[in-house]
């Protein structure tokens, strides 16, 4: 099972976002070559849990996974500056 990303190193948390953006890319790459490339998020996210056609889903899962490597990278940030792992401290 491979860890959350908040528990990775530097340049393992690296590696997956590069990684979850090429599957992002590939996602909406697909979307445009399908000829749905004129929707917006917000409705691919509305038709996604219908639409018989699992390119839709692919695009939500792949933009929900970028976003949580964004978030972590925010947070990283703003917590020293870098992209260096926050150590968590268990309550």
């Amino acid at each position: 099972m491979p860890k959350p990303i908040v528990d990775l190193t530097r340049a393992a948390f690296e590696r997956e976002l590069a990684k979850r953006e090429a599957a992002q890319s590939a996602a909406c790459k697909a979307m445009i070559v399908a000829g749905y490339g004129n929707l917006r998020g917000s409705e691919i996210r509305e038709r996604a849990p219908t639409e018989p056609n699992l390119i839709f889903a692919d695009w939500v899962r792949t933009q929900d996974s970028l976003q949580e490597a964004y978030d972590e990278a925010h947070a990283r940030k703003r917590y020293h500056g870098s992209m260096n792992r926050i150590i968590r401290k268990s309550i």
